[in-house]
């Protein structure tokens, strides 16, 4: 059977970082590499190995491409610009990178997300068995007829389209260590940092590293409190592909080669969340620019928003403690037509990655600013929420590796089922008190105190 030819040579290289000093240069520790790479292809079986990595690797070892490199100090093996592409952090990582950090950081962030990947992939593998629904069933039939990941160009978070053999977008995809802060985000937003550095968090109170299991649980909450159609189905899954970013793809040659023996290779097999594709849909910003553009006035607005829609996705807002519902991740769709002709529009809250904070605080929704936020919250939707099955949902939290943000939530629900105890509350009133929850002390009822 043929075997990883990167794990073997791996196992028998050895340059570190302790080998610097001041008279090193990149091109005397490249020339070392490819001495231990000649030597291992000298000895192996090649039988043994992919032919593929064998071409690559005995490519390597001809070149002559160290004369690139003009890196002349031992503090770092990157330049001072950055290359990697980090972006938004890149004053703060320069720092590390100097000093000699970067690249053992990175090294650990990688351990981390492989350890990550196969922690979950029992539970995956279990919830796929389990499934009633079909949706495992049918991300493995794109993928099996060939479906194709693209990238998506908008937000912050590296997602992407899996898309059938037609070209149509069937399911929304990302990848966890691709998200906002974390290595692999291909948008000017990665880091090296980890789940424990609080200061380079996107939200107080929300790790990084947590958006699969986040965005999955979201959807497992909406469906134990009523709420299914306020948020599209979504799952967590392993899914490999070469259109998967990797921080090394900003790195070209003997360089990149460098980097990953330093660093850990890259794997393109990644823990994702995936999210239904919600087809003929637009975000909340456009059509609301459109509306505006046509004059409309906020009586008419409202009159084109399903109530229902609405009060059900607010209601997942509020329990999620979502800190980013702006409009870019809310959908909207025509739902129905009235009797004039009018289309009427539901709406569906996507991306819920940042949602399910350890501390409550920074609540972001934007649809308590429209018109339909000024009517009182409907019976229906109140008795869905004194109804909540708290325990049922703390203990799916608690499978979804989100203990740390049981007291938060049930500080959420005691408020919000105390706030809809007061006949005639309005959406915007009880999203203003939800708001403030933690900027100041307030009662059950919502009151100072």
């Amino acid at each position: 059977m043929q075997v990883d030819l990167i794990d073997h040579i791996q196992r028998n290289t050895t340059p570190k970082l302790s080998q610097l000093d001041e008279t090193f240069s990149i091109a005397s520790l490249v020339h070392s590499l490819k001495c231990d790479l000649e030597k291992i292809l000298s000895t192996i079986n090649k039988s043994d190995y992919h032919s593929s990595q064998l071409d690559s690797y005995y490519s390597l070892i001809s070149s002559d491409s160290t004369s690139t490199y003009s890196y002349d100090t031992y503090e770092t093996l990157l330049p001072g610009s950055d290359k990697l592409q980090f972006g938004m952090l890149w004053g703060y990582i320069k720092e590390l990178a100097e000093q000699g950090l970067l690249l053992p950081m990175i090294a650990s962030r990688r351990n981390e997300i492989r350890d990550q990947k196969e922690e979950w992939r029992q539970f995956i593998e279990r919830a796929a068995q389990a499934d009633s629904t079909g949706f495992y069933a049918s991300v493995k039939k794109v993928l099996d007829e060939g479906g194709q990941i693209t990238r998506v160009s908008q937000g912050a978070g590296s997602a992407y389209f899996l898309c059938d053999v037609n070209g149509q977008p069937r399911f929304v995809v990302k990848p966890v260590d691709e998200d906002i802060f974390c290595l692999n985000n291909r948008k000017q937003f990665g880091s090296p940092f980890g789940p424990d550095d609080e200061q380079f968090r996107v939200r107080e109170g929300i790790p990084l590293y947590r958006s699969a299991q986040t965005d999955a649980f979201c959807w497992e909450l909406a469906k134990l409190a009523g709420l299914s159609g306020a948020t599209p189905q979504t799952i967590m899954g392993i899914l490999g592909s070469e259109g998967f970013y990797d921080i090394s793809d900003n790195l070209e040659g003997d360089e990149k080669l460098l980097f990953l023996q330093l660093t850990g290779e890259a794997d393109k097999e990644k823990l994702c969340s995936i999210q239904e594709y919600i087809p003929d849909s637009c975000d909340f910003y456009e059509i609301l620019h459109q509306w505006m553009s046509e004059g409309l006035s906020d009586e008419e607005i409202a009159s084109r928003i399903d109530q229902d829609d609405f009060e059900a996705v607010n209601t997942l807002i509020w329990l999620t403690g979502d800190t980013d519902a702006h409009t870019g991740n809310l959908r909207v769709y025509v739902k129905s037509i009235d009797a004039s002709g009018k289309k009427i529009y539901g709406i569906k809250k996507i991306d819920n990655g940042l949602s399910m904070p350890e501390r409550n605080g920074d609540l972001l929704n934007y649809l308590a600013y429209l018109p339909n936020a000024e009517k009182a919250l409907s019976p229906k939707s109140i008795q869905r929420i004194l109804d909540l099955p708290v325990e049922d949902i703390v203990k799916v939290m608690k499978e979804y590796g989100l203990e740390g943000t049981e007291d938060a939530f049930k500080e959420r629900v005691r408020l919000l089922q105390n706030l809809v105890s007061h006949e005639g509350i309005t959406i915007g009133e009880i999203n203003s008190r939800l708001e403030v929850q933690a900027r100041y002390a307030l009662s059950d009822d919502g009151s100072s105190v």
